[in-house]
């Protein structure tokens, strides 16, 4: 179970990075429990999602109007199944791999930076769909947003492969670039499966 004391730690760690500051490994628990006790930070993240799902409808209502708009229970549960599945499929499937790649002795701290990193982005990202839901901001600067966002978190991404890796250039923007494609692949194809895809 995650402790407060973790919890605190390892976020000032992740946004110590998220400013392009130096890793501090003393911020994490980088051992076989550390590993496996950061997955479990899905569960506040998807407590986050809830905004985050509401907001997306309403962006879809706007947008379909009600001509093709999909159930909203649909609409969550394919959301959902996407957000765990994504959460889980990239680290583990990497995991046989990192011997090739030569990151093995560092996957474990690869892992837990990022599944923190993922923990910061949720807290950063989702006042962002909580105006757009409150209807604080509009649909054209809530998309504004979700685009700096994204360039945002993917250079954070890249910052923390670096840093955890300690690799090339090439390979810490090919493994962004891995993870992102896959998440897309993912979200489409649960949402294929539900009848929500837009």
């Amino acid at each position: 179970m995650l402790s407060l004391a973790e919890i605190r730690l390892s976020t000032k760690g992740a946004w110590a990075l998220f400013l392009k500051r130096p890793l501090d490994p003393s911020l994490y628990d980088v051992s076989t429990s550390g590993f496996w006790r950061s997955f479990q930070l899905i569960v506040p993240i998807m407590l986050f999602y809830v905004i985050v799902t509401f907001s997306d409808y309403e962006l879809t209502r706007i947008e379909l109007g009600h001509r093709g708009l999909p159930e909203f229970a649909d609409f969550a549960i394919a959301g959902y199944i996407s957000l765990v599945v994504d959460w889980f499929f990239f680290p583990l499937a990497l995991m046989p791999f990192a011997g090739v790649l030569g990151i093995a002795d560092r996957y474990a701290t690869f892992v837990v930076l990022r599944n923190w990193s993922q923990f910061l982005m949720a807290l950063i990202a989702t006042p962002l769909f909580a105006a757009f839901y409150f209807d604080l901001i509009g649909s054209k600067l809530h998309f504004l947003g979700l685009l700096t966002i994204m360039f945002v978190f993917l250079r954070y991404r890249y910052i923390v492969t670096r840093a955890a890796l300690e690799c090339s250039f090439g390979l810490a923007v090919s493994l962004v670039a891995l993870e992102f494609a896959l998440s897309m692949v993912i979200g489409e194809a649960f949402a294929r499966l539900y009848g929500v895809a837009v």
